[in-house]
């Protein structure tokens, strides 16, 4: 945090990782393509996402920014923003986990007609929103906004002189979005753009198309067992055994892992293998290739290479699931996930 918020805005730094797991140092300067700087953003971008800043409200892929008024007096989304910039300029997937609102508003376009009831994750306001959505009438309409539970209309900035009729429940209802949405996190929501400026780079490139799936998820660029399966079966399918019976049947248990992978499993392993979360833009291909080793029954991952070493120590389709779930789980963090 200390040094995005720090960093000059003059031209892009190239920023040196140096990593310390147990003791052990692994270190480099972070290029194009390097998976030091692809695990570094991916780490950053969970203590965004899932730390202990509250940054965001939401679940998965759908979120907002907070009104944590400690995040914004300590210019925490500013600092995303800037990290966010310095990832797409790397080459990086960017941060796609915005709502479509929230890309509208920090584009300076129409964003009101992307607000959407889910959206709101304060569950007195959205259900006193179900309510004014449902009501038929105007003595159900009159019922819902009188109740306690609707207190918070005092607040909304309706506007007193007119009334809150049947007539005017999409009006309603719209100006409860608008003050949930954006009026409340009208603070986090202009620091998040100003760091999305960093270098100037939103003002260049907010009306290129290119942008959204880079801060709002897209099913395009989501990682699934669809994907893996495409991205991996072939390589696998292409490798040469030579008659060597471990490598025939890794082969054979690799295919049917993967033909049989859940969607959990297919991002871990795509994690495992590049290091990223999400697919960048630009298309990267994997490398697949056998352990020499007989011994080994784990799998190995080389995330600067996008290379997988599938293990030859495994008897059965059983044991290399097995084995591929032990590594998933537990060696899908830190550097090289050997």
């Amino acid at each position: 945090m200390r040094y995005f918020k720090s960093m000059g805005v003059e031209k892009l730094i190239q920023i040196q990782i140096v990593f310390k797991i147990n003791g052990r140092v692994e270190d480099g300067v972070a290029i194009d393509n390097d998976g030091l700087r692809r695990e570094f953003f991916s780490l950053f971008f969970k203590e965004c996402l899932f730390g202990k800043h509250d940054l965001f409200e939401g679940m998965g892929r759908m979120l907002i920014p907070s009104k944590n008024n400690t995040a914004i007096q300590g210019k925490m989304f500013l600092v995303l923003g800037r990290a966010i910039v310095v990832s797409i300029l790397n080459g990086d997937t960017g941060f796609p986990y915005l709502v479509p609102y929230v890309f509208y508003y920090l584009t300076d376009r129409s964003y009101a007609e992307h607000f959407e009831i889910s959206h709101v994750w304060d569950v007195n306001v959205s259900e006193v929103l179900d309510k004014i959505e449902n009501a038929q009438t105007q003595e159900d309409l009159t019922e819902v906004v009188s109740s306690e539970n609707a207190h918070f209309l005092d607040f909304i900035g309706w506007n007193k002189s007119t009334a809150m009729t049947i007539d005017k429940k999409k009006d309603l209802i719209e100006q409860i979005l608008r003050w949930y949405l954006v009026d409340n996190r009208k603070d986090s929501l202009e620091q998040l753009k100003d760091g999305l400026n960093h270098l100037g780079f939103l003002d260049k490139v907010k009306f290129d198309a290119a942008l959204k799936p880079l801060l709002v998820c897209s099913n395009e660029y989501c990682v699934s067992a669809t994907v893996m399966r495409d991205m991996l079966i072939p390589v696998i399918r292409s490798l040469e055994a030579n008659k060597q019976k471990e490598k025939q049947n890794a082969k054979k248990f690799s295919i049917h892992f993967l033909e049989n992978i859940t969607e959990v499993e297919a991002l871990y392993l795509y994690e495992f293998i590049t290091g990223l979360r999400d697919l960048p833009v630009t298309k990267i291909t994997f490398q697949v290739k056998f352990n020499n080793d007989v011994t080994k029954t784990l799998p190995e991952a080389i995330t600067c290479n996008h290379l997988l070493v599938l293990p030859l120590g495994n008897h059965s389709a059983d044991e290399f699931y097995k084995s591929f779930t032990i590594a998933l789980e537990h060696g899908r963090r830190g550097f090289g996930n050997m």
